[in-house]
């Protein structure tokens, strides 16, 4: 399986568990939309489009550094992630005015947008750790 290190089996482990869950939360998203009763305020919906395209990115670079041992790439993910984090408290603060209803699956579906960035770095975490040693020597 190529694996260098015995230890590394718990990164992949944490990995796998990070897709896993990523897919429960888009299952989770799409089950809220459905639940919408009415169009969303356009400008909610186009940061919420915004927040889930760049978490989106942020996940497929966190694979695509694990695929390409990037310890850089794992790092910029990482750092990417946190804005993600940062979108979500601020899309919160503009939804005062929608029904308590709406608001409360639009809070669900906006925090697992967020978790998926937070699986994302989760991944990243441990692209760095296991290339780490890698990354020290070319230094």
């Amino acid at each position: 399986m190529n694996i260098d290190n015995p230890k590394d089996c718990v990164g992949y482990r944490v990995i796998t568990k990070s897709v896993e869950r990523t897919a429960d939360h888009a299952t989770k998203i799409s089950q809220n939309i459905l639940m919408l009763k009415k169009p969303l305020d356009k400008a909610i919906l186009d940061k919420i489009i915004d927040m889930s395209e760049m978490s989106i990115d942020v996940f497929e670079s966190a694979i695509d550094s694990l695929f390409k041992q990037d310890y850089d790439k794992g790092d910029e993910t990482i750092k990417n992630a946190k804005r993600i984090i940062k979108m979500e408290n601020e899309l919160n603060i503009s939804m005062d005015n929608s029904g308590i209803e709406e608001r409360t699956l639009l809070k669900l579906i906006i925090e697992s947008i967020s978790r998926t960035a937070e699986y994302a770095s989760d991944i990243g975490e441990v692209v760095l750790n296991l290339h780490i040693e890698k990354t020290l020597t070319r230094n």
